[in-house]
């Protein structure tokens, strides 16, 4: 077990070190220069060189990823120019809504999952057994975004009951926070729902046909 730990934990620090490799190169070989974005066009070379030189650009491609990678271990991201905020920072302050809109949408998916899968596999040469597969096919279909800007147009734009973006923290306004995580939750559960209703119904259905539950069900 700890032999398969130890390598599954080093399949994945070889295939992160190879995408950072791919998308550093691609970010160079697609063009573009920051420089030119951050002065605008109209800059003189004096001022480019000397933002270049600051910026590190001057520098060799090794240097710069080796430059990346030393920060991105030891937690220093850098600054978005565009923006003009720390990106460590910023990935901090937005890991606690998506762990709420994460696990709020498990806790709604895993229950509902269970009960409609066995109902259909219950149901399964019956109408309604056929109606809930139907059901899970097009929320299947259905794009998360989709049905999150329909959530939004419908909740929160046409009837008012929610609001239609922002994130309140939990700690501020527990009340406010469930308010704001509702509408990112139904729309991400939309999918997880209908998948694992799915799975569970395939299982339920498996299981069902096993001797002993047909031994079981002709002794009733």
């Amino acid at each position: 077990m700890i032999r398969y730990t130890l390598r599954s934990l080093a399949t994945l620090l070889i295939t992160a070190l190879v995408g950072s490799v791919i998308v550093f190169a691609l970010v160079n070989v697609l063009g573009g220069d920051i420089v030119t974005v951050l002065l605008g066009k109209e800059a003189g070379p004096g001022d480019v060189q000397f933002m270049r030189d600051d910026l590190g650009l001057d520098r060799s491609l090794v240097v710069q990823y080796l430059d990346w990678l030393r920060g991105a271990v030891t937690g220093d991201l850098g600054t978005s120019y565009g923006m003009g905020y720390d990106i460590f920072d910023e990935i901090v302050r937005r890991i606690e809504p998506t762990l709420m809109i994460t696990f709020g949408a498990l806790l709604v998916s895993v229950p509902v999952s269970l009960a409609l899968g066995t109902y259909s596999a219950i149901n399964v040469k019956k109408v309604r057994g056929g109606f809930v597969d139907v059901i899970t096919q097009i929320g299947i279909a259905v794009p998360t975004f989709w049905a999150g800007l329909l959530f939004v147009l419908f909740f929160a734009v046409r009837l008012g009951w929610l609001p239609t973006g922002g994130y309140v923290p939990f700690t501020e306004d527990p009340i406010g926070c469930l308010r704001t995580i509702v509408l990112p939750v139904l729309a991400l559960s939309l999918g997880i729902i209908s998948v694992f209703t799915r799975y569970v119904r395939t299982a339920m259905i498996d299981v069902m046909n096993e001797d002993f539950i047909r031994s079981a069900m002709a002794r009733m």
